[in-house]
C-alpha cells in the first residue's frame, strides 16, 4: 500500500477517515488488534501510518525504504500488542494503563505549552505534522536552519521538562 495514495489518517470527502466504528478509540481499536481483528489492523493503520512514515521519512530519506519500515513498524506494533494481550491476561488493568497514557499526555502537552511559540511550531509541524525541516521551513516561511535551531532549542526544553535524561 503507498504512502502517497489515499493520505491515511487524513480526513476524506464524505468526513472522518477512517470511518467511525465500535471501538474506533485508538485504545479500543488496539485491543480489538489484540484479540486478531484484522479490519480494526487496517483502521489503525489507515489512522496511523502517515504519521509514522513521516518520522521514518525524516531519518531515512528514501521513499521506497520508508514505506517498508513504516509497514514493519506498524506490523511489530500489531504484534506487540497480541503479545501483551497474551502476557496480561484477565488481571490486565487497561484503566490503569489508559490513565497513565493520559498523565503522559498531559506532562507533554505542559510542557510543550512551556516552549516559545517559535519552537512550539517548529516541534508541532515537524513531530505532529509528520513534515521536514525544509517543509515546516517553507510552511513558516524561514530559512531550514532556523527551524534546525528551533527544534534543537525546543527539544532540548522538552527533554529537560519531561526528566528524559535523567
Amino acid at each position: 500500500m503507498g504512502m502517497t495514495e489515499g493520505q491515511p489518517g487524513q480526513p476524506g470527502q464524505a468526513g472522518q477517515w477512517p470511518p467511525a466504528r465500535p471501538g474506533s478509540d485508538l485504545a479500543g481499536l488496539l485491543a480489538l488488534v489484540a484479540r486478531g481483528d484484522q479490519s480494526a489492523f487496517a483502521a489503525v493503520y489507515d489512522r496511523s501510518a502517515a504519521q509514522v512514515f513521516g518520522l521514518v521519512r525524516r531519518v531515512i530519506r528514501d521513499p521506497a525504504q520508508s514505506e517498508e519500515v513504516t509497514q514493519e513498524v506498524m506490523l511489530e506494533a500489531a504484534e506487540r500488542e497480541v503479545r501483551a494481550a497474551a502476557a496480561t491476561g484477565p488481571g490486565y488493568d487497561m484503566v490503569a494503563e489508559e490513565v497513565e497514557t493520559r498523565l503522559d499526555a498531559q506532562r507533554v502537552r505542559r510542557c510543550l505549552e512551556s516552549l516559545t511559540d517559535l519552537q512550539r511550531e517548529s516541534v508541532t509541524l515537524a513531530f505532529y505534522g509528520g513534515h521536514t525541516y525544509r517543509e515546516v521551513a517553507s510552511l513558516l516561511g524561514v530559512a531550514t536552519g532556523t527551524v534546525k535551531t528551533r527544534m534543537r532549542d525546543g527539544l532540548i526544553r522538552l527533554r529537560d521538562c519531561l526528566g528524559a535524561g535523567q
